[in-house]
């Protein structure tokens, strides 16, 4: 199975998992760790990945360039090296 089809695996995976979780517990704290998800995913993989890795088109501090890259390997988009090659 190549990379790709793992990752499409993992995202609809994890998309299934929070509709039956909304289902099963619909609450306001299922609806906020959503939306931090969605904006650690944001900045992992557009602003760490697409714009700082592929274009260096701003220098993070150093305290925040961990902490975006943790973000973009949490989001499953692939190795930050594949977004430079």
């Amino acid at each position: 199975m190549s990379t790709s089809r793992i990752i499409q695996f993992n995202i609809l995976a994890a998309h299934l998992l929070v509709c039956a979780w909304l289902f099963i517990d619909p609450s306001w704290a299922v609806a906020g760790w959503g939306l931090v998800g969605i904006l650690c995913a944001r900045l992992g993989g557009e602003v760490y990945n697409h714009r700082y890795l592929a274009h260096r088109s701003f220098k993070p501090k150093p305290w925040l360039e961990p902490l975006l890259f943790f973000f973009s390997n949490a989001t499953g988009v692939g190795s930050s090296l594949s977004w430079v090659a």
